[in-house]
């Protein structure tokens, strides 16, 4: 590593390769397709890396009113992004791009919630601030057969007018 922001990586066998760039607080950028068809130099000349944004939020209990963790949140733009809220229920996506975001927070115990159209702007925080997630209901039961016995891999369809949802037995059914 070079203070200047050079770099080089020596020693490359013929072949295809990515670049990937990405350092805290900027925007990843890959470059696909860079050959190599004999020992030589390539000079790629300057990477630009933008400073990235950040989206975060609180996520709390409507019931309980206490944090929740373990949302898995999913970002979308284009390529995916995921995170998983912490124990204080803080998630947080960082080092994203310019644009307009759509955020789907799942948890098994919690209604999916969507966020629709948040804006990022380079090097700036959107706070979310506190969201509250709807506590779901659950259907529960076991599947066997006329023996009494469990059957495991059962396809479960749930559906409502508003959604499908999935499931499958357990070894135990």
């Amino acid at each position: 590593v070079q203070t200047s922001g050079e770099f080089q990586c020596s020693s490359l066998p013929t072949g295809e390769y990515t670049l990937r760039f990405s350092a805290p607080g900027y925007v990843t950028k890959t470059m696909p397709k860079i050959k190599i068809t004999s020992p030589e130099k390539i000079d790629i000349g300057t990477i630009l890396l933008s400073q990235g944004g950040t989206i975060e939020a609180t996520l709390f209990s409507d019931t309980t009113e206490e944090p929740v963790s373990g949302v898995s949140g999913k970002l979308d733009k284009g390529l995916s992004r995921y995170a998983r809220s912490n124990a204080d229920g803080l998630i947080r996506f960082n080092n994203l791009a310019d644009g307009i975001y759509n955020l789907t927070l799942t948890h098994r115990h919690y209604i999916t919630k969507v966020i629709p159209n948040i804006t990022v702007t380079a090097g700036e925080v959107t706070d979310l601030g506190d969201i509250f997630l709807e506590a779901g209901a659950t259907i529960d039961g076991k599947v066997k057969d006329a023996e009494d016995k469990p059957i495991r891999g059962v396809q479960i369809t749930v559906r409502s007018p508003e959604k499908t949802h999935k499931t499958s037995t357990d070894k135990f059914g």
